[in-house]
């Protein structure tokens, strides 16, 4: 253990902070994660409340600050409500088709640019409220629009497909005419594996009970109506045209990055600088702020429609990683892996290392470019017998598999969806154990794919 020895004391706080999460209905967490940080790295790991101050994560939360106010407005506007009041008849007689409707468009609405975060903050409430309408527990609902999301996520024109295909540009084992079809590679086998175990879950955990059900009829569906029956106000017009031009400019994000690759690189900084400004984080602080002023909704109401128990859990458990990162968590795991794992069992390994991980940090900012270098390490030292993409792709699949876990951001966009504060405390229950279920399923899928393929 040497100087990770300290790492134990954190590691338990971590687990005892999960089990009351599940355990005591009134455990926050959020909070949780934010004493923990402060006590854990003052008492023992000796840093300054300076140096402490310096590991929050203040780009994730500007990030899901963003994305929450652009929740709070589309709920506020009606949107929501109007696209679920609508008819959908199609649906009622073609029931078996929704479950793979809803992981397509995710994952195209995910591949075409907006990346699993966003597309996911986009759909979520909608796919809720579909799976409302129509009877569907929200469990299942979840895992097809998670899965549907991380499944396209490593799509060349994603944030997580352009790290993985830097990151493969910097290994001295790929050459220039190969990483293009390897990245491909590592796409096609995320998505497939992703599918299978999302629909696989899906049918397991509700899903096929919710089949078999009858669907509801034409005039139930009627009677369901959300929209009001008083019509829009001109306020709530006015922020529907406001998340319509909010929808252009993402449109317009998605084909920037597409050009992005295709042109020099000083006006390639012009046209990333661009897409940071028409990220939907940013685009949703521009909205709310415009939404404020322009008297179509108070900052006070807009404010009490943002989840902050959910973006506390977020930001708090972000906070208690980067404490615990700062201790050498991440070394330490990879330092395990290679003095402890043999060559036939590594990519069962570094699935599910690569898994724990992604379950609470960052798949894209922290998982990738930890595990990128350490694979290129692993192919030289096993003198090119292991192919580098049986080294890869389990490990890229680990970091993918796992983020329907509400200590992830996608999780915790879907509890942020989720109206009532029962409903929110069961699906995080399941979301959770589901997670963490994931880390062996990740282990296994990773030796079984490298025997099979």
């Amino acid at each position: 253990m040497g100087e990770f020895q300290q790492l134990w004391l954190p590691l338990s706080v971590l687990v005892i902070g999960l089990f009351a999460s599940i355990l005591i209905k009134t455990f926050s967490l959020g909070f949780f994660g934010f004493v923990s940080s402060l006590v854990l790295g003052t008492a023992f790991l000796g840093l300054s409340f300076q140096q402490i101050t310096e590991l929050f994560p203040s780009a994730l939360f500007l990030q899901l600050m963003g994305l929450f106010l652009f929740f709070a407005i589309v709920e506020e506007s009606g949107v929501l409500k109007g696209l679920v009041a609508g008819d959908h008849r199609f649906l009622v007689n073609n029931k078996v088709l929704i479950p793979l409707l809803v992981f397509l468009v995710c994952a195209g609405v995910s591949a075409s640019g907006l990346g699993n975060i966003s597309s996911l903050a986009l759909l979520a409430p909608i796919g809720f409220k579909l799976a409302e309408k129509f009877k569907m527990p929200f469990f299942p609902m979840a895992l097809l629009m998670v899965g549907g999301a991380n499944a396209a996520s490593l799509s060349p024109l994603t944030t997580a497909g352009i790290v993985l295909h830097n990151g493969l540009h910097k290994m001295k084992l790929v050459q220039d005419t190969s990483y293009e079809q390897i990245g491909f590679g590592a796409f096609i086998y995320v998505l497939f594996f992703v599918a299978i175990v999302t629909f696989l879950g899906f049918f397991i955990f509700g899903g096929w009970h919710w089949l078999k059900s009858a669907a509801p009829s034409n005039d139930a569906l009627q009677n369901m109506s959300l929209a009001d029956p008083t019509g829009a106000t001109k306020q709530q017009n006015s922020m529907v045209r406001g998340i319509k031009v909010i929808i252009l400019l993402l449109g317009i994000n998605i084909l920037l990055q597409a050009t992005v690759t295709k042109v020099p690189n000083a006006l390639s900084e012009v046209i990333l600088g661009l897409k940071t400004i028409l990220s939907l984080p940013v685009l949703g602080w521009c909205l709310a702020f415009y939404a404020s002023l322009s008297h179509w909704v108070t900052s006070e109401k807009l404010f009490k429609n943002v989840s902050w128990d959910v973006l506390f859990m977020i930001i708090g458990m972000a906070f208690f990683m980067e404490v615990l990162s700062k201790a050498g968590f991440a070394q330490w795991v990879a330092i395990q892996l290679m003095g402890s794992m043999t060559e036939a069992h590594m990519p069962a390994a570094l699935a599910g290392a690569s898994a724990l991980l992604s379950a609470f940090t960052s798949s894209t900012g922290v998982v990738l470019p930890l595990f990128l270098p350490l694979v290129q390490e692993l192919q030289l030292q096993y003198s090119g017998n292991t192919e580098l993409n049986a080294l890869l792709f389990p490990m890229l699949l680990g970091a993918h598999l796992v983020d329907a876990s509400p200590l992830s951001t996608l999780g915790a966009l879907c509890i942020a969806a989720v109206g009532a504060e029962s409903t929110r405390k069961l699906l995080y229950n399941k979301l959770l154990i589901w997670g963490f279920m994931m880390i062996p399923v990740a282990g296994a899928i990773g030796y079984l794919s490298t025997k099979l393929f």
